[in-house]
């Protein structure tokens, strides 16, 4: 990477060994990112360098980074249908996407062991939009699913347990929904409002 004198940039993730790492925008509208050392010394990547290209109008974009504790940096492209990319203090490793150009990426992020998980969403002609969960363990992607769920958001809980669209949970081998109770006059009762608890108990309006 090109190394500069700091500039600012938007937004700043610390890293372990006291780096600061930022995503922002150069002239030509190419997306950079930076690694800010003590010493004020910056690295720049270029998202284009990384290996992220821009589907349609405009330069390679790069969405914000997230640091592991080992100090693992993790990057996606800003378009749903881009890869991740990891950089291991050395040298980046692009991480390709699961699937089909038919998947459109939602939700992503890392547990505490270090893997990658990503929500997708498959769209259909045939019928309504299903989501997929993804995990990459460093070799391979493994895709469970496919559910109708409230949307791609989804949560990794301290425990190791995943949720996906507030009432679907990962249960370490499959997707399962938790079933809202019948309303009143047996129809589909419409959700308002979810919260989990401590003791995995689940309250809905």
């Amino acid at each position: 990477p090109a190394t500069t004198r700091a500039q600012p940039f938007d937004s700043c993730r610390t890293a372990p060994d006291g780096t600061c790492w930022g995503i922002r925008e150069a002239v030509g509208n190419t997306t950079l990112v930076t690694r800010t050392h003590l010493d004020g010394r910056t690295e720049v990547f270029e998202a284009s360098d990384i290996g992220f290209t821009r589907f349609g109008w405009g330069a390679a974009g790069v969405g914000d980074p997230r640091i592991m504790a080992d100090g693992m940096v993790w990057v996606s492209g800003d378009s749903t249908r881009e890869p991740f990319a990891s950089f291991d203090g050395e040298a980046w490793t692009l991480v390709p996407r699961p699937g089909s150009d038919g998947m459109q990426r939602g939700d992503w992020g890392l547990d505490a062991t270090g893997d990658l998980w990503a929500t997708y969403e498959r769209h259909s002609d045939a019928g309504p939009t299903r989501t997929l969960l993804g995990r990459w363990d460093g070799e391979a992607w493994s895709m469970f699913g496919p559910v109708e769920t409230l949307g791609t958001w989804f949560e990794i809980e301290p425990d190791g347990d995943v949720w996906v669209g507030h009432l679907t949970k990962f249960d370490g081998k499959a997707l399962r929904q938790v079933e809202l109770p019948a309303s009143a006059d047996n129809g589909t009762p419409a959700l308002r409002s979810l919260a989990r608890r401590e003791d995995g108990s689940i309250w809905a309006v």
